[in-house]
């Protein structure tokens, strides 16, 4: 069996950002769950009554400085044990994140330290966190995002490309390879190993 360099995204493949970021404008705004239903595309803001993406990103640094986003939330369903599980057989896991704001912000810091934080109190095993918009920066033989557009340039970057299955990414013309499950995405793994 190979040993790989497995890179995972955070946010909808190990960690419930959209549920975090409802239950940030519920508790905090006092918005309606109704308001807020599971989003049928990656920028969802407008489904939310949010049209300006400036509006959108001022909630969300407001989540990330009140420490909720991004350190609130259990896990998704297997980020423990598919990564653990992962490092055990030999290979390496790379996270590679896109949880960085413009630096105007000011919230970087704290996001980086709450994702490693939240990371660590979860058990999810890594080699590697990275905070990059561009998933191909760090080299990797198997990746998972929720982003179509991440995982064609994964692919186009000589990787196996694997779309985690949201609400979000339900374009019936998709034809990317897609899983439901971290334990599905850890099967391919074995795949690309062993082949």
């Amino acid at each position: 069996m190979r040993k790989l360099r497995v890179g995972f995204d955070v946010d909808e493949v190990l960690y419930p950002w959209v549920e975090t970021f409802r239950h940030h404008l519920h508790t905090t705004q006092g918005w309606t769950v109704d308001r807020m239903p599971d989003p049928t595309r990656y920028a969802f803001g407008p489904e939310w009554g949010i049209a300006e993406e400036r509006e959108f990103l001022d909630h969300a640094v407001a989540a990330a400085r009140s420490g909720l986003l991004h350190s609130y939330g259990a896990p998704i369903a297997g980020a423990s044990e598919v990564t653990r599980r992962l490092v055990d057989a030999g290979h390496t896991v790379h996270i590679v994140t896109a949880r960085r704001y413009d630096d105007s912000y000011g919230v970087n810091d704290v996001l980086m330290s709450s994702t490693r934080r939240w990371l660590d109190q979860h058990g999810i095993a890594f080699t590697t966190l990275d905070f990059e918009t561009d998933k191909t920066a760090v080299p990797t033989d198997v990746y998972i995002d929720d982003r179509p557009e991440n995982v064609d340039a994964i692919c186009a970057a000589g990787a196996v490309g694997v779309l985690m299955d949201a609400s979000h990414n339900q374009d019936p013309a998709c034809v990317r390879r897609r899983v439901t499950s971290l334990a599905a995405y850890a099967q391919i793994v074995d795949e690309v190993a062993t082949a």
